[in-house]
């Protein structure tokens, strides 16, 4: 199926290249390949030019910029968005004239200079314009001149193409709440290394474990010594510790779950859904966006994540707390209480 810019890995992918990640990192996050964000990118730098932004005001919107912008910009379609392999715009215009003045669809298209089945496609995408503006079938018949079994026939087939989009979308929403758990660890995951440069840093510690010199375990390996200053840097002169496996707090969010709550909200869930989806209650995920949103009423996770962790410092214990002199002062002693009978 062919991807589209308005679904759910559609937004997730240009969501996350908005907030600096970088068109590869994004893409993987996503799910899609390289070339079909490039495409996207495209589309929406396109849509945001249409709507009157300029081309600096459309590269800050997306967050992306790119020598390739200037192709775009050269690529754009033509005036009222015509493809730049439709008729003129001036043919389609004859061809209504004639059409309005009471001409058939074959004496218009003959006018018009356009074959006939063109001459239909326009009546029929003019039919479909008018069921959008919200005219009733009858009347959008009454003003082509429409027959009655040909004006069944399109609303057979309108009404059956609403039912597949609609079930479509019903599936695609399904399928973005389901992986909306594996997207939220993705931006949260680094990058594994590739196998050789993995072995080959392990390799790297194990000779320097040995006692050998940096220069040294740089010539077995058949590198440059400032590769292995590199390797050494990356790991702070040390190897890297264990990764412990980070348990589930019952009090505070995760980074992971604030991660797809912003991004079950940019699909238009509800907050009950997102809970739901989370294992939250709905007041939890209802303090956490009335507590981390902008001026704009965006959520900001990251932030959102930072505070907590400010916040969770153990507090100074009592005997912190206590004066300098008052902590190495003894204790005074009780003194004998004498019982006289």
């Amino acid at each position: 199926m062919h991807a589209r810019r308005d679904s759910a890995t559609g937004i997730r992918f240009l969501a996350a290249v908005k907030e600096g990640r970088g068109l590869k990192p994004s893409a993987r996050a996503a799910g899609i390949g390289k070339e079909t964000g490039y495409r996207w990118l495209r589309e929406a730098f396109l849509a945001l030019r249409d709507e009157g932004l300029s081309v600096e005001q459309a590269a800050a919107e997306l967050g992306y910029c790119s020598p390739l912008m200037v192709d775009w910009e050269r690529q754009r379609p033509g005036p009222r968005g015509r493809h730049h392999l439709a008729v003129d715009a001036g043919v389609e215009d004859a061809f209504w004239r004639r059409f309005a003045g009471g001409d058939s669809i074959g004496a218009a298209t003959r006018a018009a200079g356009v074959g006939r089945s063109t001459g239909y496609r326009w009546w029929r995408a003019r039919y479909g314009q008018l069921r959008e503006q919200g005219l009733t079938a009858r009347a959008a018949a009454l003003r082509l001149r429409i027959p009655t079994p040909l004006t069944r026939q399109w609303e057979d087939q309108r009404r059956r193409a609403d039912e597949h989009a609609r079930r479509e979308r019903e599936a695609l929403l399904r399928r973005a709440l389901r992986t909306s758990a594996r997207h939220a660890e993705e931006l949260t995951r680094r990058r594994a290394p590739r196998s050789d440069v993995l072995a080959r840093d392990t390799r790297y510690w194990e000779l320097m474990r040995a006692g050998l010199s940096n220069t040294a375990a740089s010539t077995i390996l058949g590198v440059h010594r400032k590769t292995g200053a590199r390797i050494r840097a990356r790991r702070h002169q040390q190897t890297a510790p264990p990764s412990r496996p980070t348990e589930r707090s019952s009090r505070y969010l995760s980074l992971r779950e604030r991660l797809q709550i912003a991004d079950l909200l940019r699909l238009d869930y509800s907050i009950r859904v997102i809970a739901a989806e989370l294992g939250r209650y709905p007041s939890t995920i209802k303090r956490e966006l009335d507590r981390h949103r902008d001026e704009h009423g965006r959520y900001l996770p990251h932030h959102a994540d930072h505070v907590p962790a400010q916040q969770r410092r153990p507090a100074p214990t009592a005997q912190a707390n206590r004066p300098p002199e008052a902590a190495h002062a003894r204790p005074a002693q009780a003194q004998p209480v004498l019982v006289t009978r």
